[in-house]
């Protein structure tokens, strides 16, 4: 995320300097993709909610999209898609709880993920107000 800024430029042109701030809005999607309640709910068998999150994700992303991508171009549009995936995992999460009353403390590290997922969001603010301004 740090060195995307200098590699764009080098590996492809000078005109590719702007996609690396939609690269890093992207990066940021690992914050979601290291927590995995779909893995539980197909264990048990609720299909069901999964297609419902995977639905709302869609929606989420196109509703965000359109809205961001207004307001902030290409790097709205990105961020729709990293808050949509983020919406997906919370319903996921909340089903769980609700059907199962499995807290997500007993399948998710709660202060390793915190803890990364903050230095990520950290660095993703610190490089974009550098960098990118």
């Amino acid at each position: 995320m740090v060195a995307s800024p200098f590699i764009y430029p080098t590996v492809f042109n000078p005109e590719f300097a702007e996609s690396a701030s939609v690269f890093n809005i992207f990066l940021l999607l690992v914050i979601s993709r290291f927590v995995f309640p779909q893995s539980i709910l197909l264990g048990l068998g609720y299909r069901r909610a999964i297609v419902q999150g995977s639905i709302l994700e869609l929606c989420t992303a196109i509703v965000l999209g359109l809205g961001l991508g207004y307001v902030w171009g290409i790097n709205g549009v990105a961020m729709s898609v990293v808050l949509a995936s983020f919406a997906e995992k919370a319903y996921l999460i909340y089903r769980i709880r609700s059907i199962e009353k499995i807290s997500p403390s007993q399948y998710i590290p709660i202060k390793t993920w915190a803890i990364s997922s903050v230095g990520l969001a950290a660095i993703y603010v610190a490089v974009h107000f550098w960098m990118f301004t």
